[in-house]
């Protein structure tokens, strides 16, 4: 199999949850809209799946929305905030960090297409948002702002708490948080977030399924149209064994938050620890507890990203550079607007751990690494030949 350091662009089904996927699957296969038994048996099984999610959330049942992951939960936030909006105020202005994953900042730019203002919103050399910058961003137009709970590439954690209790002091401003990194990895409150979105594949579930966290006072326009599924606001058939799954997925993951997060803590520390010590890497995560401990991101300006990826891919390991849904870019928006230059940015390595991750991976990618760096001048010509 390999090693696998790939966890934040997705990762494998716990057991528990792939059981349930299958048995759902077999046993429930009614429609959960249909108004006979068997059709009630599966509406049961969604609303106590959406019931279970909520208690270990901490929010209401009926704040959830089921989707079929974090792109469509960031779209139906970003439009259905806009578009609700628009009929009724000539001029919409919406704030979002230039670090954000391309399904949240390829919406504002759309947005931006059809003519509502948008501010993008610099950060400093960790990533981290300048809150005295936000401030002075925010008008009377505002009606939005987006940010990444967890970056996907670096880790940084965003002061989603403190953001939410600025935003707090502008009534008119919503503000949304993508946290398909966060679940699991660091402590969530939802207090002062009125838009919230998370991935089941992201934390052992599978994938095609997803939710959105909304508060009861806040008002979307759909993306599509058809049913009054989930509070009309997502048309369509519901996916009853994804949403069982998904359940078991958030149960499992919650359950072991504290083991979990101390056993990849080690693992970033040393990892952390023999990066630095290597000469010509350059660490770009900020350390714990700045960043979660799932993600270690570093470059080596000697050699371009793919390069990287593809010896370590030969040697058996997976790792990756940027977000997978950026993977095709040839340097990593994210390091730029932290400052990095070119080379850093064009030879950036992301390396993510998660419930799987033994230590004898750590090690392995260490050798691996050593082994790179010290077959440098082979690496040089055989990328020249090619």
């Amino acid at each position: 199999m390999g090693v696998y350091l790939d966890y934040s662009a997705s990762t494998p089904m716990h057991k528990k949850v792939l059981n349930t996927l299958i048995e759902v699957s077999g046993d429930i296969y009614a429609n959960p809209s249909s108004l006979h038994r068997m059709g009630f048996d599966a509406n049961d099984l969604v609303e106590n799946s959406r019931g279970i999610i909520a208690g270990y959330l901490g929010v209401n049942s009926d704040n959830i929305i089921f989707t079929s992951g974090a792109t469509e939960s960031n779209n139906l936030a970003i439009t259905g905030i806009v578009n609700n909006i628009e009929k009724s105020k000539n001029t919409l202005h919406i704030i979002v960090p230039t670090t954000e994953h391309s399904s949240v900042l390829n919406v504002y730019k759309k947005m931006e297409l059809q003519g509502v203002k948008v501010s993008y919103l610099p950060v400093d050399e960790y990533g981290i948002i300048d809150m005295e910058m936000l401030k002075t961003e925010i008008t009377k137009d505002t009606v939005l702002l987006s940010v990444m709970h967890v970056n996907n590439e670096t880790g940084v954690i965003q002061p989603v708490s403190e953001i939410a209790k600025l935003i707090s002091e502008y009534p008119s401003v919503c503000f949304h948080v993508d946290g398909a990194q966060a679940v699991g990895k660091t402590k969530i409150s939802f207090e002062g977030i009125d838009l919230y979105t998370i991935s089941a594949h992201k934390i052992g579930g599978p994938k095609g399924i997803g939710l959105l966290i909304k508060k009861s006072d806040i008002d979307l326009a759909p993306l599509m149209f058809g049913g009054d599924q989930e509070f009309g606001n997502r048309p369509g058939t519901l996916n009853v064994p994804l949403i069982a799954a998904f359940t078991e997925a958030i149960k499992e993951t919650i359950d072991n938050f504290e083991a979990e997060n101390k056993k990849v803590t080690a693992f970033n520390q040393y990892l952390y620890s023999r990066i630095s010590k290597m000469q010509g890497l350059f660490i770009n995560s900020p350390p714990i507890p700045l960043s979660v401990p799932h993600i270690i991101n570093f470059s080596f300006p000697e050699l371009t990203s793919p390069v990287i990826l593809n010896f370590f891919d030969k040697h058996g390991i997976t790792i990756s550079s940027q977000s997978a849904c950026s993977s095709t870019s040839s340097k990593s928006r994210v390091l730029s607007s932290m400052g990095k230059n070119d080379r850093v940015a064009s030879s950036s390595v992301r390396v993510s751990f998660g419930t799987n991750t033994q230590e004898s991976d750590i090690l392995q990618f260490i050798e691996c690494l050593e082994l790179l760096i010290g077959n440098l001048s082979v690496i040089h010509f055989e990328n020249r030949i090619l």
